[in-house]
């Protein structure tokens, strides 16, 4: 116990000495610093005088005339300079340590005139006392001195040149830089660059005391540490340590004497400030509550719901996207609030100066967070403020009678109102269709006058019926819809609509909406899409078919979900496919589109399907089960099964029916050995070491040779080597997958799905993303099978993708071979897109692409560098795009600094002229499908798209979607109108109203 207490009084009388010393150099900086910019400057030559080490850079005066050039060339290097300083030049930095306190401090002096004298003495004083390592530096003239006198006893020059000779892989000194230390009485030590000794010693400033902080096993809060990190990297501490923390407001800093000087928790001395104390005593004291008075309105199942009482706080702490922690003392100031002693812990935060200028409760916080403005916009927008008026005529008066809802008006407001000043106003004018069934428009009428309020309505026009009677007689109104009319023409008070003359930029148009489970919804969806409808019956009418209900009509315009388009999608492929395509597109319906009714297309379309295995003689029940198993295996591959659509489960005793893959593997060898001869030398050193890796069982010896990368640009052949590749390992019965990052890079390969949909990635991938597989799933055990991934577009790949993989497949794979031990063959392009960055920075981009991963160091490179596209008139394009990909072309002479080149004449486009006739207006119906116009912007491809359709022979079909949102939630469904989805494009999805025409390339 009595080792304790004295450790415990050494500790007091430390913080003791550390505050008194803390107050000592508040009271000097707030003497001398009337702004903070010149105390900043001050500060920061006292850091540099307490430096031991020197930063030597050059100063080029001006060859002519203007300022100065400060120039440091080369790597930034701190140096240590002699002990002794010399002749002629005054001492600085780590010679002032070898010198008397008093000589030092009138040196640093000297060289910093606009420091504060007592602040550095200070300073010196706390170094020079507690700081060990000083202590030791002192010392080091020692060191020097000894080694002078032993050198004049033995007779050696006291100055000589010395030299030392380094050897490297290129002259460069070695990587390792360690510090050399003379204890006293002990042979001199070496110091490593990773010790937590180092930084004390070179920076005293920052560690007045030698306090050693940072070392290479200080670990992450447990809330922070993560499986692959948990030690707290040297730059993460001093990006802590260092930084400057900036609060809501730009010219606050997040410090506790910013936030102590405007805000206070504390109730006030009584003796200094009698009138704050009894503002604070009255107006900002909590409660009582808790255990003081268990009733209190905050209470809410026994615990206060403001936090009251706070905890005793010695310093002010400012927490992020929350309230700072204030400074709360435990100084033994109390007031009697209600019968109850309360202390420091019950105050409201507050600032005195408005305290005692309003004298009332006026709660003060510190924004820490941009979120606080929804708090000052809740009390700007809440609405008026309201009162309760009681006007007495009499003592004895009815209150009920006598009272009015009456509304407050502020003086501002007052003041706004009699003048007039405008309220509000309204940008467009927002007009509303009215909509009803025949017949069936609302009327309104007066109690009594019925039937002259529907003689009345039977002469008056609706905006509806009104419409259909300008379709009659106007040609010009027939080209637009329901809701497109409003824009062009306008609805009088004679009920009729007659042609706009201005404003239509001003307007918008909505149509009541109605329930979806009556005539009425249906009716409203013709009328988003019809257009020139002169009655009702026209509506019903499709394709010259008049139908009895709305319903119907909408059902064959394609606007309601139903399994029609994929029967008739099946019917045409059971016309003009083989029974292997038609299973294929039976599986791909199932797992992309998902139909209402799979169990009916498979009833309906089974008997197309099983026609190869009938013809092999093999029994109904028995071909039916192999095409199940068949269409399983590629459902599988999106983790789905059977089940999963409601179809027939597979028989067990079944299971070992034979499935007619020979003609299949047939095919692939026939492919295989058409191609094999058109692969040049590039693609044949691909496809060889591919095949020779598949060949040998992955070892210990050979796990990082089975990672390669196909680097070539577009035309060069990629995807030609990798369909090559799919057809001679399918030959061999070696199981293959492809996927790319994109989608429409997915469809130029045999079996190509997205790498998301082949490895389900996460969204978004980071550093610690996993994927979401297991071992034992189906599609676990259908990526366990594989022993080929062939991944195109790898240069858009981000690096934590390649590590999610890997962590993924020896998950699956069961062992600690990278990849699991499959051979990966990716390829891709460099010079194209990299990886997306959310509001990137190149450098962040460039950190993201996949060479900066660490699996790419184990990877083998090929590159192809013949273009199997071009045609000879075109190779001088060619190799001009190149260049443009690998930043080699000439910069323009007159513009150098932007990066400015030039392009082709024939890429220029005149200003009169036609894209879409530049490409395709002498091209013969042959050389279309060899064309293409690629744009950035859906608005662009839209544009460019409908001027194409525009230009082709034939009648234009239409096709509309039916869009719905994937949710139960009748609330939200009514949140997003059909109109507004149909108006939505997402990516890689066509428009709503998709128009074709005969031959038009999709």
């Amino acid at each position: 116990m009595s080792s304790n207490l004295r450790a415990e009084n050494r500790r007091n009388r430390r913080n003791e000495r550390n505050e008194a010393r803390r107050e000592e150099i508040n009271r000097c900086q707030n003497e001398r610093n009337e702004a903070r910019r010149e105390a900043i400057n001050r500060r920061q030559n006292e850091r540099n005088e307490a430096r031991r080490e020197a930063i030597n850079p050059t100063i080029d005066p001006p060859s002519n005339r203007g300022p100065p050039c400060f120039r440091i060339s080369g790597q930034i290097m701190h140096r240590i300079g002699n002990l002794r300083h010399q002749q002629g030049d005054p001492p600085a930095y780590c010679q002032l340590y070898v010198y008397d306190p008093n000589t030092a401090l009138n040196f640093r002096m000297e060289q910093n005139d606009c420091c504060i004298r007592e602040l550095m003495e200070l300073l010196q004083t706390i170094i020079n006392q507690e700081n060990p390592y000083a202590l030791a530096f002192k010392n080091m003239a020692e060191v020097e001195d000894a080694e002078i006198r032993q050198a004049a006893i033995e007779g050696r020059p006291i100055s000589v040149v010395k030299m030392s000779l380094l050897e490297g892989n290129d002259g460069a000194p070695p990587p390792s830089r360690e510090v050399v230390i003379y204890p006293r009485g002990q042979p001199l030590k070496t110091i490593s660059s990773m010790s937590a000794n180092l930084d004390p010693m070179i920076y005293p400033i920052f560690f007045p005391r030698g306090d050693a902080e940072w070392h290479d096993q200080l670990e992450h809060n447990p809330d922070r540490a993560t499986r692959v990190r948990n030690r707290v990297t040297l730059s993460q501490y001093y990006n802590y340590r260092l930084s400057i923390r900036q609060t809501f407001s730009p010219i606050f800093y997040e410090t506790a004497e910013d936030i102590d000087s405007l805000i206070s928790a504390e109730i006030p001395d009584q003796t200094v400030d009698p009138e704050l104390f009894e503002i604070v005593k009255t107006c900002m004291i909590h409660g009582a509550c808790g255990i003081l008075n268990p009733n209190s309105p905050c209470m809410k199942d026994g615990v206060c719901t403001k936090k009251f009482p706070k905890d005793f706080n010695p310093c002010t702490v400012a927490i992020f996207n929350g309230y700072p922690n204030y400074r709360r003392l435990d100084n033994g100031r109390v007031v009697i609030v209600k019968g109850n002693q309360v202390d420091n812990r019950w105050v409201v935060p507050y600032n005195p100066w408005l305290s005692k200028k309003y004298q009332a409760h006026i709660n003060v916080e510190a924004c820490m967070s941009i979120k606080s403005v929804k708090y000052f916009y809740k009390y700007v927008y809440k609405g008026h403020d309201c009162a309760n008026v009681v006007i007495n005529e009499s003592v004895d008066h009815d209150e009920i009678n006598t009272y009015l809802d009456c509304r407050f008006v502020s003086a501002p407001e007052a003041l706004w109102r009699i003048y007039e000043y405008s309220i509000s106003d309204m940008s467009h004018t927002i007009i509303r269709l009215q909509i009803h069934l025949p017949d069936n428009q609302r009327v309104y009428f007066n109690k009594g006058e019925e039937q002259v309020a529907i003689d009345r309505a039977a002469q008056r026009d609706t905006h509806l019926t009104a419409w259909f009677k300008l379709n009659a007689e106007n040609n010009e109104a027939r080209q637009y819809s329901y809701v497109e009319i409003p824009y062009h023409f306008v609805f009088g008070k004679n009920c009729m609509w007659k042609v706009r003359q201005r404003g239509s930029d001003k307007v918008v148009v909505r149509m009541y909406k109605v329930s979806s489970f009556c005539e009425l919804f249906f009716l409203r969806l013709l009328l988003l899409h019809v257009k020139g409808a002169k009655s009702f019956e026209d509506l019903r009418t499709v394709h010259g078919t008049v139908f009895n209900t709305f319903r119907e009509a909408c059902y064959h315009l394609g606007l309601l979900q139903d399994d029609i388009e994929w029967r008739n999608t099946l019917t045409e492929a059971a016309a003009t496919r083989m029974p292997k395509q038609i299973r294929l597109l039976f599986s791909i319906i199932l797992t992309l589109c998902e139909p209402d009714d799979p169990l009916h297309l498979w009833n309906t379309f089974k008997s197309y399907m099983v026609e190869d295995y009938i013809h092999h003689s093999m029994p109904v029940v028995l071909a039916e089960q192999a095409t199940l198993r068949q269409i399983e295996s590629i459902i599988n591959q999106s983790g789905k099964t059977l089940a999963d659509y409601n179809l027939l489960a597979l028989d067990q005793f079944l299971d070992n029916v034979p499935e007619n893959d020979d003609e299949d593997v047939q095919v692939f060898i026939d492919e295989a050995n058409r191609v094999r001869p058109l692969l040049n030398d590039n693609q044949r050193n691909v496809a060889d070491a591919i095949l020779a890796a598949l060949s040998v069982e992955p070892t210990n010896e050979n796990k990082h040779s089975r990672l390669f990368f196909m680097d070539g640009p577009a035309g060069y052949g990629k995807t030609f080597t990798y369909n090559y590749l799919i057809s001679e390992t399918q030959s061999r019965h070696i199981r293959t997958a492809t996927a790319a990052w994109t989608g429409i890079a997915a469809t130029l390969l045999k079996n190509g799905c997205t790498m998301h949909g082949l490895f389900k990635l996460p969204v978004p991938i980071l550093e610690t993303s996993t994927c979401s597989v297991t071992p034992n799933s189906i599609h676990g055990r259908f990526l366990r099978q594989i022993s080929l991934y062939l991944l195109d577009e790898a240069s858009m790949i981000p690096k934590y993708t390649l590590s999610a993989i890997d962590k993924q497949l020896q998950d699956i794979c069961n062992n600690n071979f990278p990849f699991g031990g499959k051979v990966i063959l990716m390829g891709g392009d460099f010079r194209q897109i990299l990886p997306v960055v959310k509001r990137g920075r190149p450098a962040e981009v460039i950190e993201s692409c996949l060479k900066c991963s660490e699996h790419w160091q184990y990877v083998q490179r090929f590159s192809l560098t013949v273009n199997m596209r071009v045609q000879i008139e075109e190779e001088e394009f060619s190799q001009w795009l190149l260049k443009l990909g690998s930043g080699t072309l000439p910069v323009k002479p007159e513009d150098p600094l932007r990066g400015c080149i030039e392009i082709p004449e024939q890429c220029f486009l005149s200003d009169n002229e036609s894209i879409a006739e530049k490409i395709f207006g002498g091209a013969e119906e042959a050389d279309n499908a060899k064309r293409a116009i690629l744009t950035p912007t859906n608005v662009d491809s839209l544009a460019i798209n409908e001027e194409v359709l525009h230009r082709l022979p034939g009648d234009v079909k239409t096709y509309l979607s039916s869009d719905s949102i994937d949710t139960d939630d009748l609330n939200e469904i009514n949140n997003f109108p059909v109109e507004f989805l149909n108006s939505l494009i997402p990516s890689g999805m066509p428009v709503h109203c998709l128009k074709l025409k005969k031959l038009v390339l999709l």
